[in-house]
């Protein structure tokens, strides 16, 4: 297991900005001006605690530069909303593009933050006369706030899954409609795409095989990975974190499994 004090600086993920973007990259910086692949994505196309993360790795097999849009935590809103990153997917000769849960998006029943899409902001009207006995002020993330309408009550929270599915899939669809194509799906899971038992317990939460079937038209392909299940791993072999930070890596795909996302990725443009 490979420790990292928090304050010497032993994974420097370069981060960098590109236009007018108020986000905050991974580098190295890529020259936009020539052709590259664009990765958009959450923590683990960030490549959180790895060195080499998958974007990298494919980049590198396609013999062309990885430009790594990745965000810890995104959803689909933290790129919707922002003009300069949508611009360098829509110019990137290829674009792969993870599926973030239903969770992490502003709708009707909540708003999430603009760029940390799985912090809670502000429950709706419609939300707090749906669930009048929860206090939101008490939840500050979107996987909370989930777990605790559920709990509360099933039957109410079939309405709040119908919201988010219905604005999952607008916002996805006119998310891969603006960056155009050939774009790569990818569906990082420790669950298949066709399992809807563990569709609430799993990350990304609410994804099911009739989200992913109806982007078939908007995708190059549709590649699904395995990821372990949280607290399985039995050793987190070469990720660089601190003590501090082990719960979150033993979260995250270790270096063997972005090795083997990237090559499910690559053999999928194979055949494409």
């Amino acid at each position: 297991m490979a420790y990292a004090r928090m304050s010497d600086g032993s994974l420097d993920y370069q981060p960098c900005r590109y236009g007018s973007s108020k986000l905050v990259f991974r580098g190295p910086v890529v020259d936009i001006n020539r052709d590259y692949v664009a990765f958009l994505g959450g923590s683990e196309t960030y490549g959180k605690f790895i060195e080499r993360p998958f974007p990298d790795i494919v980049g590198a097999r396609l013999g062309l530069p990885a430009l790594n849009l990745g965000c810890v935590s995104a959803g689909v809103d933290v790129y919707h909303e922002d003009p300069t990153v949508l611009e360098l997917a829509r110019l990137a000769k290829l674009r792969v593009v993870q599926v973030a849960g239903a969770q992490n998006l502003s709708n009707r029943m909540y708003t999430v933050h603009p760029r940390r899409n799985d912090r809670f902001v502000k429950a709706s009207r419609l939300l707090t006369v749906l669930y009048p006995e929860i206090d939101f002020t008490e939840i500050h993330f979107t996987g909370h706030l989930i777990t605790a309408l559920r709990a509360t009550s099933t039957e109410r929270f079939e309405l709040v899954v119908e919201e988010l599915t219905s604005a999952r899939q607008a916002r996805m669809t006119k998310f891969l409609k603006r960056i155009g194509g050939p774009t790569v799906l990818l569906f990082l899971s420790p669950r298949g795409a066709d399992e809807t038992a563990m569709l609430l317990q799993t990350e990304p939460r609410l994804i099911d095989a009739e989200l992913l079937k109806s982007m078939e038209s908007y995708a190059t392909a549709i590649v699904h990975a395995s990821t372990p299940p949280s607290g399985e791993k039995a050793e987190a072999s070469g990720m660089i974190f601190s003590e501090l930070e082990a719960a979150a890596a033993a979260s995250l795909p270790a270096p063997d499994v972005h090795a083997q996302i990237a090559e499910a990725i690559i053999s999928a443009l194979k055949k494409s």
